[in-house]
């Protein structure tokens, strides 16, 4: 890690493993209510167009001079941090008939940075009201996604912290009362006071990305200080139901785990999940799913940066009870050591394989040395595997006794 200026921190991993150079940037900040549905209008707007490309046409044929460069802007939650993403793929100068094109692509980023679409306090309007309204468009939609609604309604119910419970893209309550001038605040202050990672893959010098970052001149910003995960305090059983006009119900469960990223669990808890209702062998597919025919689908995800394990299912909402209970005897089981080696061994091989085809991955890459980074570790793909295969079975029955059912929620039809 190079520091560029005080919270601002280049990493580079030097690989000639690709033909490509991978740039990602990440824009953190403390999340909260207030600052979800700013952030994904920037986001919006900056992979829109700029002063200098100023319409989606312009934006796209600089790209294209870049060798069909790709690039995006997104929005991300880790625990109890908000990030604004930008990422841009180019190809290698190595393995073209050019040399400038590293240079030119980081002189792109800049460009969008530090001269955004905007002037006399504001970003440019029509762009301001297109985004807006293509937001608005994405927000409403979450409801025509039946199981999407209800996954969303249950992080509602579950998390104390309503930033938590939020969509990652905001509230139309937020987009309603959101200014064009918020937004451009909101950016200023992203670009001053956010705490930023600059990470650079490819075969690639650290010498000359230090000497293209530098020309960002970014300036010295006080680091985000305190814990990254997010820990729920809700220790009751909360249970919502609601009634729409649909002909399969949408049961959605949250559990806390206790199990946090690279915490002495972590990787306990990556089996334990897997045996769960991760994978196709799971105790939720095999038996609530075709045993029993109980689920149209059935499975389970972890979120490790807040502590949390969603379990969603498609089910007859007759049976509504049934499948809770028996959703909990899995858990139960497992809790007792009910199952077998054979499951255990295909649920660790199936992770290794996924940890195994990230590393030929370029994103996938980053993004993983980027939350080891949010924890301040640092571990090979070998470390991984090897911790993998160190879970034994009384660490998957203890993080199964620790998993606690918090939050119910189930869409029902008339």
């Amino acid at each position: 890690m190079v520091e560029l200026a005080k919270g601002v921190n280049l990493h580079v991993f030097p690989s000639t493993k690709f033909k490509t150079i991978s740039i990602k940037m990440y824009f953190k900040t403390k999340l909260t209510a207030d600052n979800i549905t700013n952030r994904s209008m920037i986001a919006r707007l900056l992979e829109t167009n700029s002063e200098e490309f100023p319409t989606q046409t312009a934006f796209q044929k600089a790209l294209s001079a870049l060798y069909g460069a790709s690039f995006s802007a997104d929005v991300s939650r880790a625990g109890q941090l908000h990030q604004v993403v930008l990422t841009l793929n180019i190809v290698n100068d190595k393995y073209l008939s050019v040399d400038n094109v590293t240079t030119n692509a980081m002189m792109f980023l800049k460009s969008i940075l530090r001269r955004p679409n905007a002037q006399h306090g504001q970003f440019h309007p029509e762009t301001f009201q297109r985004e807006m309204t293509n937001l608005r468009e994405d927000l409403e939609s979450l409801s025509d996604d039946k199981q999407s609604y209800a996954y969303q309604q249950l992080k509602e119910l579950y998390f104390d912290d309503s930033a938590q419970g939020m969509s990652i893209e905001g509230s139309l309550e937020a987009l309603d009362n959101l200014s064009n001038e918020d937004v451009l605040r909101s950016f200023a202050s992203m670009l001053s006071s956010d705490e930023i990672d600059i990470f650079v893959l490819g075969d690639i010098t650290e010498r000359k990305v230090i000497n293209l970052c530098n020309d960002f001149d970014f300036q010295d910003r006080e680091p985000i200080v305190g814990e990254v995960f997010y820990h729920n305090e809700n220790d009751e059983l909360r249970r919502e139901e609601e009634v729409q006009a649909i002909s399969q119900a949408k049961l959605n469960m949250a559990y806390d785990t206790g199990v946090y990223y690279q915490t002495d669990d972590y990787i306990a808890g990556q089996v334990f999940n897997g045996l769960f209702g991760g994978f196709p062998h799971s105790k939720l597919f095999m038996n609530v799913r075709e045993k029993e025919s109980l689920a149209y689908y059935a499975s389970s995800q972890m979120d490790n940066f807040r502590g949390v394990m969603y379990v969603r299912a498609g089910i007859d909402q007759a049976q509504t009870d049934h499948v809770i209970d028996l959703i909990n005897e899995q858990l139960e089981a497992i809790a007792a050591g009910d199952f077998s080696e054979e499951a255990v061994v295909q649920t660790k091989e199936m992770i290794k394989n996924g940890l195994r085809q990230s590393d030929d991955n370029p994103s996938t890459i980053i993004k993983r040395e980027h939350a080891l980074n949010l924890v301040g570790q640092d571990l090979t793909l070998a470390d991984w595997l090897a911790k993998v295969d160190a879970v034994e079975a009384k660490d998957i029955q203890r993080i199964a006794r620790q998993v606690q059912l918090r939050s119910i929620y189930v869409l029902k039809g008339e």
